[in-house]
């Protein structure tokens, strides 16, 4: 059974009440399942299922999380595509209503939950915030702004009148003093650690580093000044959902040139998460075991679970992560490794153009299914993950074959390959040139954002016959699309 679908008996709360406990009540509109995610290794946790509830319509629902001394973050998932974070204290008495329209609070704190929900959760208010970080950092890069004057301005236009409007709540004690400390520092955590991770790209990056050079002394500086208002040795940021952003970048920073091995360990066991090795001991635990999560979900085979495994059993016994991984790595290690019936061909050449990109000899006469991807996006992972299930979907159209083009760039190129084989990707492959992704760019995502992964069906004659397919993980979806094109293009052939 997959990982995310186990119950983590270490983290499920007690129904009995005791001083300790926090209730939230649950109202919705309509029948919807929330999951919950509750800290592991008193670490924050958005991977590994801690229990599970069931709402209808109008009807109020009861969870007691139990089980804690001080506060507790807590990730909620709803399976109408909503989510939200709750920050529990004992004797907390919240209740969330939920609507298509969004979600409300009320009870202990609910004005500061409903803030941080409002200003904070979804993806594209935070983009807003660092969407605006990165403005100042490219009027450094034109030359428009000293380096100096980045962290004041953005202090003065984003950090400061947020951390106000929160502090307003907290003098007109509609929420705790304690909710205000902790979900302001979660805050400073996110703009402040998107800073210094933009500070530190400046110095890494081969594009800005020749601009970056005269600064560098002062950009480290700046970076090491934020980092040390906040450092990891504050325990309590492990507990916040934004450590997952800054805790990595936090070690990269100071750690990232330490090889592992003279810690005594394998880097290729640990991978790009060996720097873990590096934090505080009371920390490293939280942090392995949600690296082994990712792993166990995208199979991306970055790190060694057998390795990770025997790791958590010696040096962590007590780690609710060794339930899952105890079961779950077995399974992984007995898995069938036969390969799905076809080739992985590598296309040679440079084309510039999705026209171009029909006339290659070996697609000349089909219709392409286009999955853009690129190895390190999560998401697209995951849909990989249904490339069974895709082969046999495009089995009924003899006409269509697979194509998957990655926007990964040179350097990744050994990644990409490593894991086109690990998901047994049977089909046409290629990696896009800078002129091919301009016109993928173009005439694939026209006005739309430029995310992935994407998926398009092109016809032989170079025609885009559908921009935006559904992903491999809704099939049912994906076929009716397919039928209706296939059908439709078939008659004008």
């Amino acid at each position: 059974m997959r990982y995310f679908i186990l119950t983590i008996l270490f983290c499920c709360c007690t129904i009995v009440v005791t001083a300790q406990n926090a209730r939230v009540f649950f109202i919705s509109d309509k029948d919807v399942d929330v999951i919950f995610y509750r800290t592991m290794d008193n670490g924050y946790n958005n991977k590994a299922i801690s229990m599970e509830m069931s709402l209808k319509s109008g009807k109020i629902e009861t969870m007691i999380f139990g089980g804690f001394q001080n506060w507790e973050m807590i990730h909620c998932a709803f399976s109408n595509g909503q989510d939200c974070e709750l920050l529990l204290f004992p004797h907390d008495d919240i209740t969330v209503y939920v609507s298509s329209q969004g979600i409300r609070f009320e009870g202990n704190n609910a004005t500061g939950l409903q803030f941080f929900y409002d200003e904070f959760t979804s993806v594209g208010h935070r983009l807003k915030y660092l969407n605006t970080i990165d403005a100042y950092f490219e009027e450094y890069i034109n030359h428009q702004r000293s380096i100096r004057s980045i962290t004041p301005i953005i202090n003065e236009s984003i950090i400061n009148p947020q951390l106000a409007k929160l502090q307003h709540l907290q003098q007109e004690k509609t929420i705790k003093d304690i909710f205000y400390e902790k979900l302001s520092k979660n805050i400073e955590m996110l703009l402040n650690g998107y800073i210094a991770e933009r500070m530190t790209t400046l110095l890494k990056n081969q594009r800005y580093r020749i601009i970056a050079a005269k600064d560098s002394a002062i950009i480290m500086y700046i970076t090491d000044s934020i980092y040390q208002k906040h450092p990891i040795t504050d325990y309590d940021l492990i507990k916040f959902n934004y450590c997952t952003l800054y805790i990595p970048q936090y070690l990269y920073f100071y750690y990232g040139n330490q090889p592992i091995e003279a810690l005594g360990y394998d880097m290729k066991a640990f991978g790009p998460y060996g720097v873990y090795l590096q934090a505080p001991h009371p920390i490293q635990a939280a942090l392995l075991g949600s690296a082994c999560m990712t792993e166990l979900k995208y199979k991306s085979k970055e790190i060694d679970l057998p390795t990770l495994k025997r790791f958590f059993n010696e040096r962590f016994p007590q780690s609710p992560y060794i339930f899952i991984l105890n079961s779950q790595v077995k399974e992984d290690e007995n898995v069938d490794g036969k390969r799905v019936e076809g080739d992985i061909i590598y296309i040679g050449g440079q084309p510039k153009t999705m026209v171009e990109l029909a006339h290659i000899p070996e697609y000349i006469g089909k219709y392409l299914f286009v999955d853009l991807w690129a190895t390190w996006c999560m998401p697209c992972r995951a849909e990989l993950s249904h490339s069974k299930e895709v082969y046999q979907l495009l089995e009924q159209y003899p006409n269509v074959i697979p194509l998957y083009i990655s926007i990964d760039k040179e350097k990744q190129e050994t990644a990409w390959k490593k894991l086109v084989d690990h998901y047994q990707l049977t089909g046409y492959h290629l990696r896009a040139s800078s002129a091919l992704e301009e016109d993928i760019k173009l005439r694939i995502y026209g006005p739309d954002a430029y995310e992935i992964p994407r998926y398009a069906l092109i016809a032989p004659d170079g025609t885009i016959l559908h921009r935006n397919l559904p992903r491999p993980s809704e099939l049912a979806l994906l076929k009716d699309e397919l039928d209706k094109l296939l059908k439709n293009s078939s008659k004008n052939d």
